[in-house]
């Protein structure tokens, strides 16, 4: 069936800017963002100042808390998609994270699978890239086949072929569309940052001067906290969006309401 995506683009904008949708999203990139920040400024900073087994403990704590993101990640993608499905009951998000408890483990299973099959691939001298390409286009919607169609583990890959087989230049249109949107908000809303990085940094940068510059970024935090507020807002319009156009396009493929 012909796949409407002036419609998905739409919907994927509009679902970005849902009030608890937005506010949940932004609150869990703004903490979890802020937490691996502040962890990364205390490695960085331990080792500036030779500290190396502190900096060791804060690398340690650091590789904990991006497990724990990653786990908390893999919930709300799943609870997002949920929600775009039901976007027009009251209270879908609340309750979509409810729902989508039981699909946890199947999706982080899933992943776990496609990062190896990914690994595997990409290992290819020259062409590993291409083919870990093509293994990012059939597992595009591996969430939404999960979620939406209720797929169990080992059904999800077949499915995930299938559709590729069956909607091949469709998926890598909305793969291409989706990305260079999502790509193009968040370099938007960073655009503050990189320039507060330039104008605090650039005369270390060109001395070569890596202590320095690392004191200059640190040196007004109101406006680096001001800048990476903004950043932040980015990434939650463009992490919403792509999941809202990608389950839209989905449910367009399988006429699902």
């Amino acid at each position: 069936m012909k796949i409407d995506f002036g419609k998905a683009v739409s919907n994927g904008f509009g679902y970005a800017f849902m009030k608890d949708q937005f506010l949940v999203y932004f609150a869990f990139m703004l903490v979890a963002m802020s937490t691996g920040g502040y962890l990364a400024y205390q490695v960085i900073r331990a080792f500036v100042s030779e500290n190396v087994a502190i900096g060791m403990g804060y690398v340690l704590a650091l590789i904990g808390f991006v497990i724990v993101w990653i786990l908390v990640g893999v919930w709300f993608s799943l609870a997002y998609v949920r929600s775009y499905q039901t976007r027009n009951k009251k209270g879908s998000l609340k309750k979509a994270f409810y729902e989508v408890k039981g699909m946890f483990w199947r999706m982080l299973a899933v992943t776990i699978v496609i990062g190896i099959i990914s690994s595997l691939v990409g290992s290819v001298p020259y062409i590993g890239w291409l083919f870990s390409l093509i293994v990012g286009w059939v597992f595009l919607f591996v969430a939404q086949f999960i979620v939406i169609s209720k797929k169990m583990f080992g059904d999800v890959f077949s499915a995930s072929w299938k559709n590729f087989r069956k909607y091949t230049w469709e998926t890598i249109v909305v793969w291409i569309v989706n990305t260079l949107i999502a790509m193009g908000i968040v370099f938007l809303f960073v655009i503050p940052l990189l320039a507060y990085f330039f104008t605090a940094g650039f005369q270390y940068m060109a001395a070569d001067d890596i202590s320095g510059l690392f004191h200059a970024i640190m040196g007004q935090p109101v406006v680096l906290a001001a800048t990476l507020v903004i950043g932040i807002v980015g990434i939650t319009i463009s992490g919403i969006f792509s999941i809202g156009m990608l389950t839209d396009v989905f449910m367009q493929m399988y006429k699902k309401k």
